[in-house]
């Protein structure tokens, strides 16, 4: 039976491997050959705001968050798939340095000079990886193999030594020291086999893995893999798999029988250490609850953000939101008759809402007829004695930036919503209201907000928030390490 086969951040030119992203959080045990390459430069180059500390990214507490949860995955997902019997191979690529936030504050002053300053700690792409010993940053391409591993290594050697570099080698009296310095002796390739099964972590020196020579474009400009590229793939997959092979033949071991379990065999010291097991992983499932909690209240909190770039439903259930936080008692109204988007009154007035998202063009009058129609239909039932104010919640080019967005509205929407007594709001503008009232709850702030949506026709801008240094809240991200 042929073997499943995985790559973890980078691509190979085979459609029978699957590839799945660094950020992706899969199990191993769906594969029994793991090809890994601790990249986190998504982390650092799509989402990295551009703060620095010490001369290295200094990431904000979201990717922080996110990035530490994923090398946390891929660490504990390799000790278990290598305990499982499965063989993973690490190639050693460059290594990428950060500074993540810890979750803790420091607060120094007082009143109006007070601030709090974020702490963050040093982190890197190795933190992915259960490695044995402490590394050190070198690169270089002049490497041997030790004679130890010849037999395992010789033929991958011999297609890839050329192709090699190493980025970090491990002190060279390291036990698995597989490929070395030729200056030195330093082990730049270690392989670390299981303790109770077949398995084995094998660390390599990289590869280059996206050479120029390995791509193609089209007329189109689709770039797609060479046939060098897939000639390449071919060979290493072709390798890899023979290196499987001769490490499982070199370190067969014999599975523990039942009977070779039973109580009367268990060591003392065995028993105690099976006891501090116990309590480690009753610790261990604690936390764990503990971090689900706060990766759901994390996930609550998120929430108003859709209005930022969302459309359709999740669009309408962040509107919905935005003004339950700003006081508006909120429901929606969906019977046999009538589906509005959005229906809220409060002490200020009564409003009906309809929600629009697009993704680059700006919201136009269809919505707008579609919400005068709702305030008729409302003002039929009988409990409603006078015609309800109309919001139309615009979310236009929400694909691209807020600076990058035009107008958000046509011309012919403004006009038609100060001919029809309509409010136009950008629910970017809302998230900018219900974010400041979140981050500084003021209940004059709010009522603000609520009078200003009952009562404000067309276009329909936020009120000028109170400044920050006066709100007690200010934040120093280049202080503390």
């Amino acid at each position: 039976m042929p073997k499943k086969i995985v790559t973890i951040g980078f691509e190979l030119a085979d459609e029978n491997i699957e590839q799945i992203k660094f950020s992706s959080k899969s199990s191993l045990m769906d594969w029994d050959i793991v090809l890994f390459k601790p990249n986190i430069s998504d982390y650092i180059h799509n989402g990295y705001g551009g703060d620095n500390y010490q001369g290295k990214p200094c990431l904000g507490d979201d990717l922080s968050f996110r990035l530490k949860e994923s090398c946390e995955h891929w660490r504990r997902e390799i000790k278990e798939a290598v305990e499982s019997g499965k063989t993973i191979f690490v190639f050693l690529n460059k290594l990428e340095s950060v500074y993540v936030a810890t979750g803790e504050m420091r607060t120094s002053g007082t009143g109006r000079n007070q601030k709090e300053t974020r702490i963050v700690t040093e982190y890197s792409n190795y933190s992915s990886l259960p490695l044995p010993a402490k590394y050190v940053v070198s690169e270089g391409r002049k490497m041997n193999l030790n004679h130890i591993y010849k037999d395992i290594l010789h033929d991958y050697w011999e297609v890839f030594e050329e192709k090699s570099f190493y980025n970090v080698y491990f002190p060279e009296n390291l036990s698995g020291a597989s490929i070395i310095t030729k200056t030195g002796n330093k082990a730049v390739s270690l392989v670390l086999r299981g303790e109770n099964s077949n398995g084995a972590l094998m660390l390599l020196p990289d590869i280059e893995f996206e050479d120029n020579s390995f791509f193609e474009s089209n007329e189109s400009e689709e770039i797609f893999f060479s046939k060098e590229g897939q000639n390449f793939s071919s060979s290493l997959i072709s390798a890899i798999v023979d290196i499987d092979k001769k490490l499982r033949s070199a370190g067969e071991l014999t599975e523990m029988p039942d009977w070779a379990k039973a109580d009367e065999f268990i060591l003392e010291k065995e028993r105690k250490l099976q006891h501090k097991l116990l309590v480690v992983e009753t610790s261990v499932e604690k936390a764990q609850k503990e971090k689900e909690k706060v990766i759901n209240e994390l996930s609550e909190s998120r929430k108003l953000r859709a209005l930022l770039y969302e459309t359709g439903k999740p669009l309408e259930a962040a509107v919905l939101l935005a003004l339950e936080t700003l006081g508006f008692s909120v429901k929606q109204v969906h019977n046999n008759n009538s589906e509005f988007d959005v229906v809220v009154e409060s002490n200020e007035g009564r409003l009906i809402g309809e929600v629009e998202g697009k993704d680059n063009k700006a919201i136009n009058i269809t919505k707008l007829r579609q919400l005068s129609l709702n305030i008729h239909e409302d003002l039929d039932q009988e409990d409603v004695k006078s015609p309800a104010k109309g919001i139309l919640f615009g979310n236009g080019y929400r694909l691209k930036k807020l600076e990058d967005r035009k107008e958000l509205f046509t011309k012919k929407c403004i006009t038609s919503a100060e001919t029809t007594s309509i409010g136009l709001l950008a629910t970017s503008d809302l998230y900018v209201m219900a974010k400041h009232f979140v981050d500084y709850p003021d209940n004059k702030f709010a009522k603000e907000c609520r009078e200003l949506l009952i009562n404000k026709v067309g276009i329909i801008i936020p009120p000028i928030l109170p400044p920050q240094d006066i709100m007690v809240k200010t934040e120093d991200k280049s202080d503390e390490k």
